[in-house]
């Protein structure tokens, strides 16, 4: 039985919960904001072989505590990948970017992650009887079942309690490895270790570190006789894992429900579209929506958390977002080479700054380091002076004043400011107090630095 529903618009199909796997996008859990985002970054190594590849997933930390429950990000940002060594044993180049935050360890408090261990065929194998051996084998030994010899590495990741003081290790959370294919089980590449077929965990942390400040860190180990190391990726994903991927024995015929979810609407892309066009409905079109509405310019404030997860592939989305926000492609005549594109926001000048008050603007962080405001806060109708540090040699032309969720109140002064003289401003009196921006148009584009804002005594 096939049910549809209406999610932002558009008519998309809806599965009931049947074995144990609900396939309703409704019930996965989704990132925009950027704490989630932090919280559905991973780190993938994978050992790629001709016919197989052995990849390990982790992420999605969680502090638990008698406080309550907090994201404990990745120390590295996502849209990295970085080659291993060539070597035996834990490979120390990739050492340096498995490793978390630094948290303080709580009285009684645990770690929750993710993590996943799957050995993947690549299409097009030579072997045609490890598919039907796959098929007759139970759960969860048909997990390990790979073409004839192709595992020819032992591996093994180990998650490790370190303390952030010296780097000592403090304890192991959990360890796991894959076995290499061997005469004797020529098509068989067995995983071993703490839970290796579950893919959502908690482990208590150690109660005699309680009040030490530590980070986690994956250890990567192999033994070889291939002569190329693993690698590793860093990224994030809009859909947490944990909510789609569920290894279990004691849920044996539904241990990995998107797989199900996509045999479940036919095949192919057709689930994964439903939850593509769910989450960016539901999520992501509301939240861009929000800056836009403090803004005024969705492209000026697009948030960079997001860059890094692939929101949709889908083109009817994206250009139905591009309508909902006057986005349009101007042509232009270029060179021999053809014509040449420039995409705009309708209503947002190219060269006008818009402040996003959720902070997502990059620009400015010179400004905060080099610009000095005094005073701070700074009286309503009173003077302001600015005054840039040592060493400065930007020149400005005008200074304006945006409020708290970016829009423009006014231009504060307009000339040409050059270092080392100050420059004296006048505020507006008529402005409440409260969280501003001061957005400086230099000769090199534009520097944002924040202002608060005080009443006088009358």
């Amino acid at each position: 039985m096939k049910f549809w529903q209406v999610v932002g618009g558009a008519v998309v199909q809806v599965l009931p919960v049947m074995a144990q796997c609900d396939c309703n996008p409704a019930a996965l859990q989704y990132a925009v904001y950027p704490d989630e985002v932090r919280r559905q970054t991973y780190l993938t190594y994978t050992n790629a072989f001709d016919e197989v590849g052995v990849v390990y997933r982790i992420g999605e930390f969680q502090l638990v505590s008698e406080e309550g429950v907090r994201v404990v990000g990745l120390q590295w940002k996502a849209g990295q990948y970085v080659a291993g060594q060539d070597a035996q044993g834990e490979d120390q180049r990739l050492l340096e970017y498995g490793r978390t935050e630094s948290f303080v360890v709580p009285a009684n408090g645990s770690m929750r992650f993710f993590r996943l261990l799957e050995l993947a065929v690549h299409c097009g194998s030579r072997d045609t009887v490890w598919r039907s051996e796959k098929r007759s084998r139970g759960f969860p030994e048909r997990e390990w079942v790979v073409p004839f010899m192709a595992v020819p590495d032992r591996m093994e990741f180990v998650l490790q309690l370190v303390r952030a003081s010296d780097g000592v290790v403090l304890a192991v959370l959990d360890s796991v490895g894959v076995l290499p294919t061997t005469e004797q089980q020529p098509r068989e590449a067995p995983f071993y270790g703490t839970e290796p077929m579950e893919a959502v965990h908690e482990r208590d942390l150690p109660p005699e570190w309680a009040g030490t400040e530590v980070y986690l860190r994956v250890s990567p180990r192999r033994w070889r006789p291939t002569p190329y190391g693993m690698g590793v990726k860093i990224s994030a994903d809009k859909v947490a894992w944990s909510s789609i991927y569920g290894y279990s024995p004691q849920r044996e015929g539904a241990d990995q429900c998107w797989r199900w979810c996509v045999e479940a609407y036919g095949g192919g892309r057709a689930w994964l579209d439903t939850v593509e066009a769910y989450y960016f409905w539901n999520y992501f079109v509301p939240y861009t929506d929000s800056i836009k509405a403090a803004t005024g310019c969705i492209l000026f404030n697009y948030p960079p958390h997001l860059n890094g997860i692939p929101v949709a592939y889908r083109r009817d989305l994206w250009r139905a977002w591009e309508e909902r926000n006057g986005i349009i492609t101007v042509w232009r005549d270029s060179s021999a080479r053809g014509r040449a594109g420039e995409i705009i926001e309708v209503g947002c000048e190219a060269e006008t700054p818009v402040v996003a008050a959720v902070g997502t603007r990059q620009t400015g962080r010179k400004a905060l380091a080099q610009l000095q405001i005094i005073p701070q806060p700074a009286p309503a109708g009173g003077e302001l002076t600015l005054q840039w540090k040592q060493g400065q040699t930007t020149v400005v032309e005008e200074v304006r004043l945006y409020d708290g969720v970016g829009r423009l109140l006014g231009s504060l002064w307009q000339g040409v400011w050059q270092p080392p003289l100050p420059l004296v401003l006048k505020l507006p009196a008529e402005v409440s107090a409260g969280q501003y921006w001061l957005v400086l148009r230099t000769q090199r584009g534009w520097e944002i630095a924040p202002l608060q804002i005080v009443k006088s005594s009358p």
